[in-house]
């Protein structure tokens, strides 16, 4: 498992354009979001509503971060 600091490296480095560093992210952060959505998709009343959650829209959010928190945070 990759350590915070390592994942936010290349949040950032993906931010910037790196496209190897946005494959390696969701590749890094797949099962955290796997389960997280799995959690959500449990507690929402439209299966619909998924696309409401900002996981959803991550690699189009990554370059507004401006590294002031851990990327697990996001």
């Amino acid at each position: 498992m990759i350590s915070d600091e390592g994942l936010t490296e290349l949040a950032l480095a993906a931010g910037n354009g790196d496209r190897g560093a946005l494959e390696e992210f969701i590749r890094s952060t797949q099962r955290d979001v796997w389960r997280f959505v799995t959690h959500l998709g449990n507690k929402l009343s439209s299966k619909g509503d998924i696309l409401d959650c900002p996981v959803a829209l991550t690699p189009c959010a990554i370059p507004c971060r401006c590294g002031g928190g851990r990327s697990r945070s996001v």
